[in-house]
């Protein structure tokens, strides 16, 4: 296993971002003509045609430069690929009903390069040019923090973490995972499942395996000399995990960043000195982690935003609710001096009523929130 924490030489926070985003766009109407939906089908064909070139040809769509793969998702028929993002386009528009018909996976380089909501308002900007964007969800968002250190060296039962991970039916939902090289740690991860991850493995090393040499400007612009160690310390958060968070939309994702980054790193996972306390979460923070708490502030200010378990709500509570709102709307609108509902208060009511009920933006906003409620706990 790794060694003792004590001989762990921390120097310095290097960097603190997002190094993964992805993010649906609902939309309610695209803008694009005929000509250019079969210029995507047509050149999704010729990629096709292409036997022995599974990558895809070079298309020019809404004035940038892609690659459209000759493959689609099991949602998406096309996919566009740049050194920047991946498009995945849904042909038909519903609103955002049953999924986003647009979904965007942003490039770790144009993240680190742009940051995160620069590089997102951009492409919002570009769709909204050939969509109707009726919303935004977010559907992954990676927070990254490279410390100049080498791993930090945690005991084979892992005694100096300390987590809030989750519980499902009484039993703890904490996941742990380690990748080894010969007899060196390389990847350490925790979870409470593909929703709320964490792994702390050497960058150095996988910046060198995977090519993204581009890394080692960003590092050295932060004060990094060539040859010294590298560790990431990588949070992995879904749709799922966001929305305890109270933050669905990118606009409520990058408003509740440093709360999120706060709560995973000061709350939810910490690494620990152990101490004599028989309470774990009073032993002192080790001086990585310290490093690593250090870093919120990169991320904007805190705004009082914390992790709520949702729950779904009872029909009869709603029915309550709803008598009360239908209650201030007849006092306001539709009753006489004796309280009672007049004719035509009763006619401006139901007008009103099923104008909802046939509205199509209603009944999406249904489904969606049917879809919503089925991932709450009852």
């Amino acid at each position: 296993m790794v060694k003792q924490e004590k001989h762990c030489r921390v120097i310095g926070l290097l960097v603190a971002g997002i190094d993964t985003l992805e993010v649906g766009f609902e939309i309610s109407e695209f803008k694009l003509s005929e000509a250019e939906w079969r210029y995507l089908a047509e050149s999704k064909e010729m990629a096709r045609d292409r036997e022995f070139d599974k990558i895809g040809i070079r298309v020019e769509f809404r004035g940038r430069e892609f690659v459209i793969s000759r493959a689609s998702g099991p949602r998406y028929g096309y996919i566009l690929k740049n050194d920047d993002v991946e498009i995945r386009i849904h042909e038909k528009a519903g609103g955002g009903y049953p999924y986003p018909e647009v979904h965007v996976v942003f490039r770790a380089k144009y993240l680190w390069r742009c940051g995160a909501q620069t590089a997102c308002e951009t492409v919002c900007q570009w769709v909204q040019s050939w969509a109707e964007v009726r919303g935004t969800k977010v559907a992954r968002c990676d927070f990254a923090f490279d410390v100049q250190s080498p791993l930090p060296e945690l005991s084979k039962d892992f005694h100096e973490v300390v987590t809030r991970a989750r519980k499902c039916h009484g039993r703890a939902t904490l996941q742990v995972e380690c990748v080894r090289n010969r007899l060196r740690e390389e990847t350490i991860g925790f979870g409470e499942s593909s929703d709320l991850k964490v792994r702390i493995y050497d960058k150095g090393r996988e910046v060198s395996q995977s090519g993204k040499d581009w890394f080692r400007d960003i590092w050295k612009a932060n004060g990094w000399e060539e040859g010294e160690e590298v560790t990431r310390v990588e949070f992995q958060c879904r749709g799922r995990f966001l929305r305890t968070m109270q933050t669905c939309t990118a606009e409520e994702l990058f408003d509740h960043l440093p709360d999120i980054a706060r709560y995973l790193t000061q709350k939810w996972f910490t690494i620990r000195v152990p101490g004599t306390d028989s309470h774990r979460h009073r032993w002192a923070i080790s001086d990585f982690w310290v490093m690593i708490q250090n870093a919120v502030s990169k991320f904007g200010m805190l705004s009082g935003v914390s992790r709520l378990r949702q729950k779904r709500p009872r029909l009869e509570r709603l029915k309550a609710q709803a008598r009360g709102l239908l209650v201030s709307i007849v006092a306001l609108d539709c009753a006489g001096e004796d309280g009672k509902t007049t004719e035509a208060g009763q006619g401006t009511l139901w007008d009103l009523i099923l104008a909802w009920l046939n509205d199509d933006h209603f009944l999406w906003d249904v489904q969606r929130r049917r879809a919503l409620h089925a991932s709450m706990t009852p």
